[in-house]
Parts: structure tokens; sequence; C-alpha cells
């Protein structure tokens, strides 16, 4: 089979299969709750966040994570165009992409 829709969805990398495992299956606390199932998820967070930033030479402080493609776009361009007077993509670009931008 010929898969040509990786922009969608992309099969899930073995070694992130096997670190996630644990977070999917037993630790599943919301890491913005205040108690100690919350708050261990809270920490696994922040440990990822400063392996990440290690990993690109940023700042821990400079990673987000979001929920989806759709959630990234639309806080890319929110976020990352402040300032900016102009927005270059193509008509291909994702619809939450394209709703934010003039062709």
């Amino acid at each position: 089979m010929i898969y040509i829709d990786n922009a969608a969805t992309t099969e899930l990398d073995e070694d992130a299969f096997e670190l996630m495992k644990k977070f999917l299956r037993y630790d599943y606390g919301n890491a913005s709750q205040p108690y100690e199932f919350g708050q261990k998820i809270n920490m696994a967070i922040a440990e990822a966040r400063k392996t990440i930033a290690m990993c690109i030479g940023a700042d821990p402080e400079e990673i987000y994570f979001t929920s989806c493609g759709t959630e990234s776009d639309n806080w890319a361009i929110k976020m990352g165009s402040r300032g900016v007077e102009q927005v270059i993509t193509t008509v291909i670009e994702h619809h939450a992409v394209l709703i934010h931008v003039k062709l």
C-alpha cells in the first residue's frame, strides 16, 4: 500500500510509543491538578520539555505542547505572527491555516 497523507497522520515511532506506554495505560492523570496523580504527570511533562529544549538548543520555557495539528497551526499563527504584516502559505495548506491568512 502507498500512503500519501502523512500531513494528516504519521506512524508513531516505536521508541516514542514504548516511552509513552506507561502514560497511556497507567499514569494518565491531569497534569494541571494539584493531587499527586496529576503532579506526577506534570513533572514528566516538565522533564520532556527540558529534554526537547536541550536537543534543539532552546530554553524549556520556549517549548509548548499542543493536542493536535489544528491547535498547533492556530497557536503558531496567532502567537508567531504578532507584529508580522504578512503570512505566506499555499493553497494546499491545512484549512486551520487557510482561515487565518489571505492567499
